[in-house]
């Protein structure tokens, strides 16, 4: 009894090192394939919008909703108006966690897009939009990773504080000069940047 041998399994049951050796490496190569792609995808966003930060969360909400926020966004940060305005209206879209991240890309867009530019198209908003971008924004300074926008609003950009708080949009004649001056250099797309506008533009 104890000199008995047992039969040999059948070799569909065999489970060999060296099947799981090319396992282990198809899923080794398949997770790197995967990183790769997700870091491209990211270096691509933020080389399309500069410094800006973008929530993937809302960028998703966004192709639900059928709006070409990435196209907008690198527009608005050119100072294209209209696209600022297209960004500040999306705030009605998103709420909670993507409504504040949404808010830290708006704050982080002024600096770009001018304050001149930023106002304006505040301006045109409605009285509850501008009521809820001050509280977003607010929120937003303590959210963003860009020191410089942790001052108050009042410092930096006195156009969108002004609106924000319902004073009247009343910039300067050289308020233009001074707005881009204070942009972050960048190197614009000839046909994508809009000529320079001009507080007498905004007003109209």
């Amino acid at each position: 009894m104890y000199g008995a041998k047992l039969a040999p399994l059948h070799p569909s049951f065999c489970f060999t090192h060296s099947n799981t050796s090319v396992i282990m490496k198809n899923w080794f190569f398949a997770t790197m394939f995967f990183s790769l792609f997700v870091s491209a995808l990211s270096g691509q966003n933020k080389a399309a919008n500069s410094d800006i930060f973008v929530s993937p969360s809302v960028l998703s909400t966004a192709h639900w909703a059928g709006f070409k926020y990435k196209e907008q966004l690198d527009l608005a940060r050119q100072g294209d108006m209209r696209a600022v305005e297209e960004i500040l209206n999306f705030n009605g879209t998103v709420d909670g966690r993507d409504g504040l991240d949404h808010a830290v890309t708006c704050l982080e867009l002024i600096p770009y897009s001018s304050d001149l530019a930023f106002a304006g198209a505040l301006n045109k908003g409605k009285p509850a939009l501008r009521k809820l971008m001050l509280e977003r924004l607010i929120l937003a300074q303590g959210r963003t990773k860009t020191e410089t926008l942790r001052k108050p609003l009042s410092e930096w950009a006195p156009l969108t504080w002004a609106v924000l708080n319902g004073q009247p949009f009343e910039p300067s004649d050289n308020s233009s000069d001074e707005c881009m001056m204070s942009r972050p250099r960048q190197q614009k797309d000839p046909e994508k940047a809009p000529a320079d506008i001009t507080p007498k533009e905004i007003k109209q």
